[in-house]
């Protein structure tokens, strides 16, 4: 991922620090079009502040704008995780749909994701949080 950041940012004609990519690849998840995206808005954050260089400090600020977290998680997929915490005991599709206000397809999506980072696992009853969703939280609410 932090080859494929630094080249696109290359090939876009943008300077970036390897701190600036490397923190990008982190956050993105191992997920191409999540990467590209974040590298975008981080060159818009450095635009705003007048300079052409994107630093490791353009890359805290705009996931401090965006909402998004250490894993790249932003404020819905949060959202979802938290729905889980508060959940007693497994919770179902149905449920986090209404919670979050989103159709079935969109919250498949990210949850592949979730079960590939071992945030979650699925079972015939619903959703649950895995000890390492429990500890991510944990370190989001500090």
């Amino acid at each position: 991922m932090f080859e494929l950041l630094r080249q696109r940012a290359k090939r876009l004609g943008w300077t970036i620090q390897d701190e600036a990519v490397r923190q990008l690849a982190t956050r993105s998840r191992g997920v191409p079009r999540l990467g590209v995206r974040l590298l975008e808005s981080s060159r818009r954050t450095a635009a705003a502040e007048g300079t052409d260089l994107i630093t490791l400090s353009h890359v805290r600020r705009m996931c401090d704008i965006e909402q998004i977290d250490s894993l790249g998680l932003d404020a819905i997929e949060q959202k979802y995780l938290r729905v889980l915490r508060d959940g007693e005991g497994p919770v179902r599709l149905n449920l986090l749909q209404a919670a979050l206000g989103l159709p079935r397809q969109s919250i498949e999506m990210f949850e592949s994701d979730f079960i590939r980072l071992g945030l979650i696992s699925k079972t015939e009853k619903g959703r649950m949080l895995t000890p390492t969703g429990v500890e991510h939280l944990a370190a989001m609410t500090g």
